[in-house]
C-alpha cells in the first residue's frame, strides 16, 4: 500500500506541475523523432506484475521492455514481447479470469529504457497512472474502457502517446517529458476535463474524431510545435498555448461549446482555421514574432471574436504542407507513424486473435452466405490468423478430436490446412459442417475458434426480399427436372409477393405480382414430372425445405413454391406434405430461417375483395407489414421477392440447362471465365483452324457478334482492289444479318517494307487512333472513300492533313488524343502483329480473306456464308464480347439423342484460357 501512495502521489504533483510548465523557458532542439516509431529490437529485461488487492501494478527494470495488457481467451492477461520476460518467467500473468474487466486501479511505473506498454480491448473500473523514465517510452491505449481519472506521464526520451478507440469516463491528463514527443488522441470520447502538456522540444499533438465533453487545453513549451484538431468536438472551453518556437496550429471542422482561445508566443508561428469551425466565442493572440492567422469564410462564432498580433491572413501551401505532411516534422505524418505501430501491434497479439476464414485459393470456391460459407468442393483450404509458431489442429467432422489436420503459424501468424470434406450430417441430404480450430503457442492455454461450412452438391441461390434474405442448396442430383425448370425460370420471380402464410407450416411464393389493385400471375413453365423422393435420400418436407406447389395432379408444379416452416413429413399428424407428394428441391442454409420465421410471424389478411385480376382470388392468407385491414395495401405492405439469383459455385459457373423445346434465340447463360485485361474475346475452339485466324481481343469486329461465319479480311487501306470490296462486305453485312461477322486486319504493303504503298501503314495507324474514340469502322470507310486524296500526296504531313479532316470535321473526333494516339507505339505493334499473323498463313496480297478459316479466292458472296452455314450447323450461337450462350438450332435439342453439350470456349484478354461448357437438356414432361 506504501509504493501504491507513493506511486499516486508522484503522478498526481506531475499532473499538478503541467499548469504551469507553459511559463518556463525551452530553448529550441532538432527533431528526431522517427526512432520512436520504428519496431526495435530490445535487449529485453524482466518486468514484475502483481495484483495488490484488486489493483494491478506494472513495474519495468532499467532494460528496454515491451508489455501487452490484453484479453486472451477471455481473461485479461500481462505478457511480455520481444524476450521481455513477466515474473522472471515467460508464461503470461493472468491479471482477471473469465473477464475482461479490472474492477480497480491500474498503476504501471516504466524503466528507463525504451519500453512499449499496450492496453488493448478492455474495461478498467478504477484509475489509470502511467509513469516513464528516461528512455524512448510508446504508450498505447486501444479500444480501452476508461471509467475513472487517466494520468500518463512520460519522461525525458522521445515518446509517443496514443489513445484510439477509449472511452473515458473521468477526466485525462497526458504530461509527455523533455524531448520530441508525440501525443495522439483519436477515435474517443472524454466525459470528463482534457489536459494535454508537451515539454520542451519539438512535439506534435493530434486530435482527431474525438469528442470532449468537458474542457480541453493543449500546452506545449519550447521548441518548433504542431498542434492538429479534426473532426472533433468540445463541450466547454479550448484553450490551446504554444511555446517559444516556430509552432503550428490547425483546427479543422472543430466544434466548441464555448469560448475558445488559440494563443501563440515567440517566433514565427501559424494559426490556420477552417471546414466548418464552430465556436461559442473565438480569440487569437499571437505572439512577438511574425504570425500568418488563416480563418476560413464558413467558420462561425456566436460570440465575441478577437484576432491579434495577425501579420498576413494568407497561409501558403507550402507552410500548411510542412506543419502537416512533412516526412520528418508533419503533425499528421507523425500521428499516422502512431497509429500504424500501434495498428502492428494490435495485429500481431497472441493467441487470442485466432481467426478461421477460407483461403483465398481459388480451388476453394467459398461464397459468403448467411452465417455460413459455402463450398462447392471437398477440397477446401481453410486459413488460419494466430500468433507467430503457434500449432493449428482442426476438428473437420464434429468428433470433438482436432486430429484432422495441424500446421504450424508462419512468422506472419498465418497457417493455411488442407482438408478434405466430407458430409457427416447426413439427415435428409443436409452437408452442414462445423470447422473448430484450436490454437496454441506452448506456453499459453489453446483457444478455439469455429467456421460453418454448407458443402453444396449442386447450385446456390439467394432471396433477396424486403424484409432480407436466405440462400437455398438446391438439390441439382435428386431432383434434376425440378431444379432445371426452376434456374430456367429466375427473373420471372422478381417483383413477385410471398402470396400465402400459414403459421407453423409453410409461407408461399412465386405466383403473383401486384400493381395497385391488379394482381396478375406469374408466367409459368412447363411442368417437370414429379421427383419426390422419400427413400434415397429421404428428402422431406422437413423444416426448411423448399417444396414445390401444386394442385391435385402430383405433375402440376409451374412456378409456385413454398418453404416448410415446420417439419411436415409423416411425423406430422396434420400436414403430411410428403404423402401427396410434393417435391423437394432445396433447403435454407445458414442463418436464413430467421427470415422465414420472421415472414411466418407476419400477420396475415385476406385482401382478396380488395383486389382485381387474374389472381385475387387467391388472396385470402397474404403476410403484411404495417397494414391496416380493410384498406388496399400499398407496396410498401407486402413482402416482396426482389429477386433469385444463383450464387454459382466456380465448379458449376460454365454448366447451364435448356429446355429441349427451347426456340431459337433463348439464352442458355453466359461463360465465365478467369481472364485478365479488357476487351476479352470468346470463341468456340477449332483445333483444325490456323492459330492466327483466332480472334484477338482487339481484333475489329463487324456484324452480330454471336454470328456463326467469321469473314477475316487483310487489307491495305491505300490498295485500290481492298476500296473496291469493301461496299460489297457492307452489302455481304446486310444481306446476311445475324449470320456473318467480318474482322478486319491491316496488312499494309508499303514501301518501307518492300511494297508498293507509300502511305498505307499511316493510314492504318489512323484508323486504329480512330478506332481508340469508336470510329474505326467510320474511319475506314471515309478512307476509301477519298483514297485518291491522300494517296497522291506527295509528303506524309500532306497525307496526314486529310487525316486529320476526316478525323475532326466528319467523324467529330479530338484532334489532340487522335495524334496523340498515331504516336503511340502500341497502336504500330498492333499493326505488326496483323502483319506477322500475315505473314504465317502465307498472304502476301490485299484483299485476301478467309470463311471459318478457309482461304477464298475472291470477295465473299452470300453463297460463301450459306455454304459455311451448312457445313457447321451449329446449336448454340456464342457472343464473342460478353460470353453469353443462346439456342440457334432448336431441331438439335433432343434429350433423347443428345442430353448433354460438351462445348469447349476459349476466352482471350492478355492471356488466353480454355473453358469448358456443359450444356444439359431437359427432358420436357408432357401431362
Amino acid at each position: 500500500m506504501t509504493d501504491r501512495m507513493n506511486l499516486t502521489n508522484s503522478l498526481t504533483d506531475c499532473f499538478l506541475k503541467t499548469n504551469r510548465c507553459r511559463r518556463r523557458r525551452w530553448m529550441n532542439q532538432r527533431i528526431h523523432r522517427s526512432q520512436i516509431l520504428e519496431v526495435r529490437n530490445f535487449l529485453a529485461g524482466n518486468v514484475l506484475v502483481s495484483l495488490s488487492g484488486a489493483d494491478l501494478v506494472v513495474t519495468g527494470d532499467d532494460a528496454s521492455n515491451q508489455v501487452d495488457v490484453v484479453v486472451d481467451g477471455g481473461n485479461i492477461v500481462v505478457r511480455g514481447r520481444e524476450n521481455t520476460t513477466i515474473n522472471g518467467g515467460t508464461t503470461a500473468f493472468v491479471a482477471a479470469t473469465g473477464s475482461t474487466t479490472l474492477t480497480d486501479d491500474f498503476f504501471a511505473r516504466l524503466g528507463s529504457g525504451d519500453d512499449v506498454l499496450f492496453v488493448e480491448g478492455i474495461s478498467i473500473r478504477g484509475r489509470v497512472f502511467v509513469a516513464g523514465q528516461s528512455g524512448n517510452d510508446s504508450v498505447g491505449f486501444l479500444d480501452t474502457d476508461l471509467t475513472r481519472f487517466v494520468g500518463i506521464v512520460t519522461g525525458g526520451g522521445s515518446d509517443v502517446v496514443n489513445l484510439d478507440g477509449v472511452q473515458a469516463q473521468g477526466g485525462v491528463a497526458i504530461h509527455s517529458g523533455r524531448n520530441d514527443d508525440i501525443v495522439r488522441v483519436a477515435n474517443s470520447t472524454i466525459s470528463g476535463n482534457t489536459l494535454i502538456a508537451a515539454g520542451r522540444h519539438s512535439d506534435a499533438v493530434v486530435l482527431e474524431n474525438t469528442d470532449v465533453s468537458r474542457n480541453l487545453r493543449i500546452a506545449t513549451a519550447g521548441g518548433a510545435d504542431h498542434v492538429v484538431t479534426s473532426d472533433s468536438t468540445v463541450g466547454g472551453r479550448f484553450a490551446t498555448v504554444t511555446g517559444r518556437g516556430n509552432d503550428f496550429v490547425m483546427l479543422d471542422n472543430l466544434s466548441v461549446a464555448r469560448h475558445a482561445r488559440v494563443k501563440t508566443q515567440g517566433q514565427h508561428d501559424i494559426a490556420v482555421i477552417e471546414n466548418a469551425s464552430r465556436f461559442g466565442s473565438l480569440k487569437l493572440l499571437g505572439g512577438a514574432g511574425r504570425d500568418s492567422v488563416q480563418v476560413a469564410t464558413d467558420t462561425v462564432v456566436g460570440g465575441r471574436r478577437r484576432v491579434r498580433g495577425q501579420e498576413n491572413n494568407n497561409v501558403s501551401e507550402a507552410d500548411r504542407e510542412q506543419g502537416l505532411n512533412d516526412p520528418v516534422s508533419g503533425a499528421l505524418t507523425l500521428a499516422t507513424a502512431a497509429s500504424d505501430f500501434f495498428a502492428a501491434l494490435a495485429s500481431s497479439t497472441t493467441s487470442n486473435t485466432l481467426t478461421v476464414s477460407a483461403s483465398s485459393a481459388p480451388s476453394n470456391a467459398a461464397i459468403q452466405s448467411d452465417g455460413t460459407l459455402i463450398a462447392s468442393d471437398s477440397s477446401f483450404a481453410l486459413q488460419v490468423a494466430t500468433q507467430p509458431g503457434a500449432t493449428v489442429s482442426v476438428d473437420a467432422n464434429g468428433d470433438g478430436q482436432f486430429n484432422e489436420g495441424t500446421a504450424t503459424a508462419d512468422a506472419g501468424g498465418t497457417a493455411t490446412l488442407n482438408l478434405n470434406l466430407q458430409q457427416f450430417a447426413t439427415a435428409q441430404g443436409r452437408n452442414d459442417l462445423t470447422l473448430s480450430v484450436q490454437a496454441s503457442n506452448g506456453t499459453d492455454a489453446a483457444v478455439t475458434d469455429q467456421l460453418d461450412v454448407y458443402l453444396a452438391e449442386g447450385t446456390v441461390v439467394r432471396f433477396d426480399t424486403s424484409l432480407g434474405s436466405w440462400d437455398i442448396a438446391l438439390f441439382d442430383q435428386d431432383a434434376p427436372n425440378t431444379v432445371a425448370a426452376f434456374l430456367q425460370n429466375l427473373s420471372r420471380y422478381d417483383g413477385s409477393i410471398i402470396h400465402r402464410n400459414v403459421s407453423d407450416f409453410i409461407i408461399q411464393g412465386g405466383g403473383f405480382d401486384v400493381t395497385g389493385t391488379t394482381v396478375q400471375n406469374v408466367t409459368s413453365f412447363p411442368a417437370p414430372p414429379n421427383e419426390f423422393n422419400a427413400v434415397t435420400p429421404p428428402n422431406s418436407n422437413l423444416r426448411g425445405t423448399l417444396s414445390t406447389a401444386q394442385n391435385s395432379n402430383i405433375n402440376s408444379f409451374t412456378g409456385q413454391w413454398f418453404i416448410n416452416t415446420i417439419d411436415n413429413d409423416a411425423t406430422s399428424p396434420i400436414n403430411n406434405l410428403d404423402n401427396v407428394p410434393h417435391t423437394v428441391f432445396g433447403e435454407v442454409i445458414g442463418t436464413g430461417m430467421t427470415v422465414v420465421d420472421a415472414i411466418n410471424n407476419t400477420p396475415v389478411f385476406n385482401i382478396s375483395g380488395l383486389l382485381t385480376g387474374t389472381g385475387a382470388s387467391a388472396l385470402t392468407n397474404v403476410p403484411l407489414v404495417n397494414y391496416t385491414a380493410g384498406t388496399i395495401p400499398t407496396a410498401a405492405n407486402y413482402i416482396t421477392v426482389n429477386s433469385v439469383t444463383r450464387l454459382t459455385p466456380v465448379a458449376d459457373v460454365n454448366t447451364f440447362n435448356v429446355f429441349e423445346n427451347s426456340t431459337a434465340g433463348t439464352s442458355v447463360g453466359t461463360v465465365t471465365a478467369a481472364v485478365t485485361g479488357s476487351p476479352v474475346i470468346y470463341q468456340f475452339a477449332n483445333s483444325s483452324q490456323a492459330t492466327q485466324l483466332n480472334l484477338h481481343a482487339d481484333d475489329h469486329l463487324e456484324g452480330d457478334l454471336s454470328a456463326p461465319v467469321v469473314v477475316v479480311e487483310y487489307l491495305s487501306l491505300q490498295c485500290p482492289h481492298c476500296a473496291d470490296a469493301h461496299p460489297l462486305l457492307e452489302q455481304l453485312l446486310t444481306d446476311n444479318s445475324g449470320d456473318v461477322i467480318v474482322v478486319r486486319r491491316h496488312l499494309p504493303l508499303d514501301t518501307a517494307t518492300g511494297g508498293i504503298f507509300e502511305h498505307s501503314f499511316e493510314a492504318a495507324l489512323a484508323a486504329e487512333a480512330a478506332g481508340r474514340q469508336g470510329q474505326f469502322d467510320a474511319m475506314v470507310a471515309q478512307l476509301f472513300s477519298r483514297q485518291s486524296e491522300w494517296t497522291n500526296a506527295v509528303t506524309s504531313a500532306a497525307a496526314q492533313a486529310v487525316f486529320e479532316d476526316i478525323a475532326v470535321n466528319t467523324l467529330g473526333l479530338n484532334l489532340t488524343q487522335f495524334n496523340a494516339d498515331i504516336a503511340d507505339p502500341v497502336l504500330t505493334a498492333r499493326i505488326n502483329r496483323d502483319i506477322s499473323d500475315a505473314a504465317a498463313l502465307g498472304v502476301t496480297s490485299t484483299p485476301t480473306f478467309f470463311v471459318n478459316g478457309t482461304l477464298t479466292a475472291a470477295t465473299p458472296t452470300t453463297n460463301n456464308i450459306q455454304t459455311a452455314l451448312q457445313a457447321q450447323n451449329p446449336t448454340f450461337n456464342l457472343d464473342r464480347r460478353s460470353g453469353a450462350l443462346s439456342v440457334v438450332n432448336s431441331n438439335a435439342l433432343d434429350f433423347e439423342l443428345t442430353p448433354t453439350f460438351l462445348l469447349n470456349i476459349t476466352a482471350t484478354g492478355t492471356n488466353t484460357v480454355s473453358v469448358p461448357a456443359t450444356i444439359n437438356v431437359i427432358d420436357v414432361f408432357t401431362m
